[in-house]
């Protein structure tokens, strides 16, 4: 719930500013639109990650879980705040090898590589340095023709 408020919708108001430019039936835009916007949600998701993962709550002393510090240094200092370390440890090779056996990073790919390296290439000739959600559009509308 705190995600979809603080962030969600916010990307359904932005997204939606499209709707008189995009046009999900032609391939060449939706392709586009598949380059663009996973880049950007997951940008914007990492961005909102370190936020709450680094933001020190306000100290309160009737409040069960601690307070006064940031969940980032609660974890890491876990023992220093009287607190148990419940995390699972995860052999991030064993994780590869799975992901690897089940398709790679094509599975979590929504467009293709070579597509990928082409409109990278693109916007980086553009001149385009930042991709935000208030520019996402324009980038799209530029870009396009170049597709």
């Amino acid at each position: 719930h705190r995600v979809q408020v603080q962030w969600g919708d916010n990307v359904k108001i932005f997204w939606e500013a499209g709707e008189e430019i995009y046009n999900d039936m032609d391939p060449c835009q939706y392709d586009l639109v598949q380059w663009l916007w996973p880049w950007l949600i997951q940008q914007e998701l990492d961005k909102l990650k370190h936020r709450l993962n680094t933001h020190t709550v306000q100290y309160n002393h009737d409040k069960l879980l601690l307070s006064g510090v940031s969940p980032n240094i609660a974890m890491s200092l876990h023992e220093d705040y009287g607190t148990k370390n419940c995390l699972q440890p995860v052999d991030r090779d064993v994780v590869k090898n799975l992901m690897e056996e089940i398709g790679g990073e094509d599975l979590v790919r929504f467009i293709g590589s070579e597509y990928s390296v082409a409109a990278q290439s693109i916007f980086n000739d553009l001149g385009f340095t930042v991709l935000t959600f208030k520019n996402v559009w324009q980038v799209f509308a530029t870009m396009l023709p170049l597709m």
